[in-house]
């Protein structure tokens, strides 16, 4: 076994050399066959890098139990027994077999009990006794060379060579090498230790060896003639050519490195003919030997043999020899023959490029799989092949044009996914032309062939073309974006196509890549299916982004998207929020900033959907049991008993309602803005030149203390003109404000009321836009127990883009407690609303007291240089008589008031 090997399938080692040949046929049946192999990649976890022994070997020679580390392993029928990380194997002349391994180490060094060597030895005694090689006789010596242990003989062969050449030793050692009647293994030790006792000495006997009856002796004999390059003064390549004709294809095999030894590139013509041989290692030994003597004439000269096996030999030879004479050559000979040179076009492919030098900048297996070179770059024949390419595929008809695109591609002159496009332009000219000019000659996509590209998607014939390109390409390539996210979303394409660009776009680094994926993935959310249903390309593809381990970088961005306008994108958000904390296994730090968010959504009616239906295609319900029982439960519950909702705005006008501007006295309807048309409450900004802080607000006639209000706004328009980017924050911005003063209580300056607003907020076509905030102009308020002064404090709610209507209620309960509520969800909750803190400008000297609780208050809207719509403005009164028995009677009031109680 070599040393540290690593395979990606089972190797089996049938053919070992002579000397360990005799030492396995010792083993079981005496076949020789072995049973060894060395699994690598494509096992369970837990295999990897591991040696077995087959249970041949096993049952029919060891039967016994083996002991790595002190433990014992039983052996039994079918059984393997594993040995980790292989790093070498030997044995000895007593048959035991010894296996290193290096398990428990690592990368880096990491201590002297890493590793233990195991031996395996058969349990009958020992054939031979072990022998005392220095003092042995020189008689004694040969007759363990050619004996049939493997391990003495190298030990006699060793001691031989120590002693040096003695009279009668080389005699010796030739008549062996001679003797017809010992067998190969033992005339082949007698043959290279006469080899290096006697130098050039032996060749006399060696070139009588070569002619040999045995093919066994002979191959080895012109092995060992052409060994040593030092010692090659008498040796002619006559001997070895001769050879080249023998039937036996190791002999064939030998005589062809014996040649490139000897560097008889005379002897080329010669070779040549062996690169069509039956035996696929002759004839790939024979085309390298043509490369390694860069013996150019005698392939060239073999184009023209009517052996079609022979042509194809030379031109894998040639295609390896990167000569500018070599590609002059095989130009000619297109230019001779234009419509029968495929084969030479596709060499002239392979010599398109060459490979990059390597510095060191990577070590251990290559990153790619895609040849026939690692890293392709052109040399000083590269534009003059390319030109010969594209005019042979303008050219050629359509049923050659497929085989050569194959073929360009699998030489990597054309990207990897080109060949869909290049056929579709075989029908018109024009647009082949320009697929030819900007794609053949490179392997990937390059920044030049950008706006070609673009052009040509635009054709409805190119695009599916385009797409596949776009999906062949390794990574994705600036300034394609664009293209591959049309066609990612483009389902008149294929599936596997499209999922590859959505595995492209998401390997995009940095935000732009993490916007389009998100984008993208959040419209093709896949179907909850059964665990072990096979995914679909595109369901892959989502999952695969789902679970990329970037995500735990980006959490903040799917909390996000979780609470964003679209539903299929909250869904998104959530499955990476389910993945980040699968299994219980988080950090602490993701559980902290995740758990509140599903918390959050699990209560909330119009993100909950979204979130179960994560949950389904996440497979991970068993982890929510409890929070899907509730929903269920919800689901099922009766609904609530109705509220008695007064309307305050009438549809018809404005006469229960102030108005109040900055800078303008009460009942002044500064420009126009505040109107009541086609039975909507609007505030508009088109008779408005500028802006100089007049805000605006709309207070209702009478004071509430216990209530809830709601309002359904929809935004409309832009933003005032001249509000400038120091109001940018008021963009598709209004409020509602509770506990409001009194329009006339207001300074003529006053920009704000002091109130406590629900903040009423349009999404801005990107990112989170919570609504239904709490914003504080001249009030605090207190949460989870403790007084904030933060002005303006976000809530939990989902993202409204557009111009879609929103219903958002405040529920106001005195001087306790203050809820916000948007499309049905309680997004925000505080406490004990007082006056103080800033944001309030102008006010009236003693009308601001700090910390005097708010129990009571107008309602008002806002004008707050957005445009908007108000469809309903409505409240439901919490208090009022709270006797059972009487008609007035509501079970939702939560503040008595005697007086509401009718006499009877």
């Amino acid at each position: 076994i070599p040393a540290g090997a690593h395979m990606g399938y089972p190797m089996y080692y049938k053919n070992f050399s002579n000397e360990h040949m005799q030492s396995l046929a010792d083993y079981g049946d005496g076949s020789g066959t072995g049973g060894l192999f060395v699994y690598d990649s494509g096992m369970p976890e837990g295999f990897g890098n591991s040696l077995y022994t087959s249970d041949w070997l096993l049952n029919q020679v060891f039967r016994h139990p083996l002991t790595p580390r002190g433990g014992s392993y039983d052996v039994k029928q079918e059984s393997f027994v594993s040995v980790p990380h292989p790093a070498d194997m030997s044995m000895d002349g007593q048959s035991n077999m010894y296996i290193a391994s290096l398990a428990g180490g690592e990368y880096t060094y990491s201590g002297d009990s890493v590793g233990y060597v195991l031996r395996v030895s058969p349990t009958r005694a020992p054939t031979t006794a072990a022998p005392n090689i220095p003092t042995l006789t020189d008689v004694a010596l040969r007759s363990l060379l050619i004996s049939g242990n493997s391990a003495h003989a190298l030990q006699a062969q060793r001691e031989i060579l120590r002693r040096g050449e003695r009279a009668g030793v080389a005699a010796a050692l030739t008549a062996s090498v001679l003797n017809a009647k010992l067998t190969p293994y033992a005339r082949v030790a007698a043959m290279f230790t006469l080899r290096q006792l006697t130098g050039m000495k032996s060749h006399a006997t060696l070139r009588t060896a070569a002619a040999d009856k045995d093919p066994q002796i002979r191959a080895l004999a012109l092995r060992a003639l052409s060994d040593d390059t030092k010692q090659l003064a008498d040796v002619t390549p006559a001997l070895f050519v001769s050879a080249l004709a023998d039937t036996s294809a190791p002999v064939q095999l030998a005589a062809l490195a014996g040649l490139v030894r000897l560097n008889a590139v005379a002897s080329a013509a010669s070779i040549a003919p062996l690169t069509a041989n039956r035996d696929a290692a002759v004839s790939h030994i024979a085309m390298n030997a043509l490369v390694s003597l860069n013996a150019s004439s005698a392939a060239l000269a073999s184009l023209d043999s009517k052996t079609p096996g022979v042509r194809a030999g030379a031109l894998r030879s040639l295609q390896l020899m990167h000569d500018a004479g070599v590609v002059s050559a095989l130009i000619a000979k297109v230019n001779a023959a234009p419509t029968t040179s495929d084969d030479i076009l596709v060499a002239l492919a392979r010599l398109a490029n060459t490979e990059v030098e390597w510095k060191g900048e990577w070590w251990g297996t290559r990153p790619a799989f895609l040849g026939p070179y690692f890293n392709p770059t052109p040399w000083e024949s590269s534009a003059q092949i390319v030109a010969v390419l594209q005019q042979a595929l303008l050219r050629a008809p359509a049923a050659n044009a497929e085989h050569l695109v194959d073929e360009f591609i699998r030489n990597r002159v054309l990207p990897q996914g080109a060949k869909v496009l290049v056929m579709a332009s075989l029908n018109d000219i024009a647009p082949r032309a320009e697929v030819v000019r900007v794609l053949l000659g490179s392997s990937q996509l390059s920044p030049l062939s950008i706006s070609a590209l673009i052009a040509l998607n635009s054709n409805s014939a190119m695009r599916t073309g385009v797409a596949q390109l776009l999906a062949g390409e390794a990574t994705a390539v600036d300034g394609t974006l664009p293209m591959m996210r049309a066609a990612a979303a483009d389902a008149s394409l294929a599936d596997d196509v499209r999922a590859s660009l959505l595995n492209k776009i998401a390997s995009i680094p940095g935000r732009p890549g993490l916007d389009a994926s998100a984008a993208l993935f959040g419209t093709i959310v896949p179907a909850p299916t059964p665990t072990g249903t096979p995914a679909s390309p595109i369901e892959a593809a989502w999952r695969r982004f789902v679970g990329d381990r970037r995500r735990l970088q980006e959490l903040d961005y799917f909390v996000d998207l979780s609470r964003g306008a679209k539903s299929d994108s909250r869904t998104l958000g959530f499955a990476v929020l389910l993945q980040s904390v699968r299994g219980g296994r988080a950090p602490a730090a993701v559980n902290d900033k995740v758990a509140p968010v599903l918390t959050a959504a699990w209560a909330s009616k119009e993100a909950s959907p979204d979130l179960i239906r994560a949950v389904q295609i996440m497979r991970v319900e068993s982890a929510y049991t409890p929070q899907l029982e509730a929903a269920r439960a919800l689901k099922s519950a009766p609904p609530a008993p109705p509220m008695d909702w007064m309307p305050m705005f009438n549809g018809k006008d404005l006469n229960d309602w102030d108005l109040k501007f900055a800078g303008s006295p009460v009942g002044v309807n500064y420009r126009n803005t505040v109107r009541v048309e086609d039975g909507l409450l609007k505030v508009r900004y088109d008779q408005w030149p500028d802006f100089s802080g007049e805000f605006g607000h709309i207070f209702y006639k009478k004071p509430f203390s216990y209530y809830i209000v709601a309002a359904e706004y929809r935004f409309v328009g832009e933003q005032v003109k001249g509000a400038g980017s120091g109001n940018s924050w008021a963009i598709r911005n209004n409020g509602i404000m509770v506990h409001s003063q009194s329009a006339a209580s207001m300074g003529l300056k006053q920009d704000f009321p002091i109130s406590l607003e629900v903040q009423l907020l349009g999404g801005l076509g990107s990112g989170t836009r919570t609504n239904g905030n709490v914003c504080t102009p001249g009030t605090n308020i207190v949460m989870n127990g403790k007084l904030t002064t933060t002005h303006c404090i976000n809530s939990s709610s989902l993202t409204y883009d557009g111009d879609q209507w929103v219903r958002v209620e405040a529920m106001v309960l005195g001087d306790s407690v203050i809820k916000h509520i948007v499309n049905g969800d309680t997004v925000l909750v505080y406490n004990q609303p007082q006056m103080g803190g800033g944001n309030a400008n102008n006010t009236v000297p003693g009308v601001l007291v700090n910390g005097k609780l708010l129990s009571e208050g107008y309602i008002t809207l806002q004008a707050e240089t957005a445009p908007i719509d108000f469809r309903k403005v409505e409240i439901v009164n919490l208090k009022g008589c709270m006797n059972p028995a009487d008609v007035n009677y509501r079970k939702y009031f939560v503040k008595s008031d005697p007086t509401a109680c009718k006499k009877k």
